[in-house]
């Protein structure tokens, strides 16, 4: 049983002719051979990514591996007054099987073991097709109905066992180590469609999407955060 169709895109194909050349010149400025190809690689997965989940529809941009605001952000998507999307250096260090429970490689693509990175990539890219259809994200950009439904129609090509939905702001409790959290829950007359076989998604794992919040990526991003002193009340940002 399909639960959720493809959400709504950008009109026209994408002209892969500029994602060729977007790729080809990103490296050439790396003197780091793994910059190099980590440059190379972020290319790749949103050619892979465009063509399973957004039927070639997202017009290519500018991906550059760089240093995001270490445990506040894995991955940027700049959408005004230019759209590119960038990827934090660390999304690399974790590899699917090890950090992502969500899926096993063959899920992904082909049997390639693929680092966090891809999947950051997946989510910025979300952020893109909403941008790209709409013009602009407006309000919370994890909280929007189109982001809800990107998330649920990719997580049930994904066999991701988890649902989303928008979310409201609740009361907050402290977490085991004494944080403050908020608590949120799906909004009154917009009741979550719960795929069979999943669970709801709380509202960290929506913003993380396709990251589950116990992801090992997500609590080194959180740790980060303590020892810079900030708070700790959600996880990383995308």
């Amino acid at each position: 049983m399909t639960y959720f169709k493809q959400p709504a895109l950008p009109a026209g194909k994408a002209r892969l002719s500029d994602l060729t050349k977007l790729r080809d010149v990103a490296a050439i400025g790396c003197s780091d051979p793994d910059l190099a190809l980590r440059q190379t690689q972020v290319y790749d997965w949103f050619e892979q990514w465009n063509e399973r989940f957004f039927s070639n529809r997202l017009r290519p941009v500018h991906l550059n591996v760089a240093l995001t605001s270490y445990g506040a952000t894995l991955g940027l998507c700049h959408c005004a007054p230019v759209q590119y999307i960038e990827i934090h250096p660390q999304c690399w260090k974790s590899r699917i099987g090890k950090t992502i429970i969500l899926v096993s490689p063959n899920k992904a693509i082909g049997n390639t073991e693929m680092p966090s990175a891809a999947w950051v990539v997946l989510h910025e890219m979300i952020h893109l097709a909403e941008a790209q259809t709409n013009g602009d994200i407006n309000g919370d950009a994890h909280a929007t109905p189109l982001w809800v439904a990107w998330c649920n129609f990719i997580a049930e090509q994904l066999e991701l066992p988890l649902s989303y939905a928008e979310m409201k702001r609740g009361k907050t409790k402290a977490d085991s180590d004494g944080y403050r959290a908020n608590v949120w829950k799906p909004r009154r007359g917009m009741e979550p469609v719960i795929r069979e076989g999943t669970r709801l998604a709380s509202y960290d794992e929506t913003r993380c999407f396709p990251f589950s919040e116990t992801d090992v990526l997500m609590q080194e991003n959180k740790e980060v955060r303590k020892i810079k002193g900030e708070e700790v009340e959600r996880l990383p940002s995308f």
